[in-house]
């Protein structure tokens, strides 16, 4: 079941590939993902992505992402 999840992570490089290593090491497939500057907050990026994420995974992939020293809230 596709569900949505926002990022907002440092903007440097490497930190979008270690959150989405997150998401397919549970074995997840993404589907869309797109990525954009904070208008508010520089050095900030905000990242909107929708995976196969199971129900009983999600919290689980949320509670991993906001465990990455880059990521600054996941939801």
């Amino acid at each position: 079941m596709p569900q949505t999840v926002e990022i907002l992570m440092e903007d440097t490089p490497g930190a979008l590939m270690r959150a989405l290593n997150v998401i397919t090491a549970k074995g997840c497939n993404i589907q869309s993902i797109s990525v954009a500057p904070d208008a508010e907050r520089p050095g900030v990026t905000r990242a909107r992505l929708v995976a196969d994420v199971e129900p009983r995974l999600h919290q689980r992939v949320i509670n991993e992402l906001n465990r990455l020293v880059q990521v600054l809230r996941a939801w």
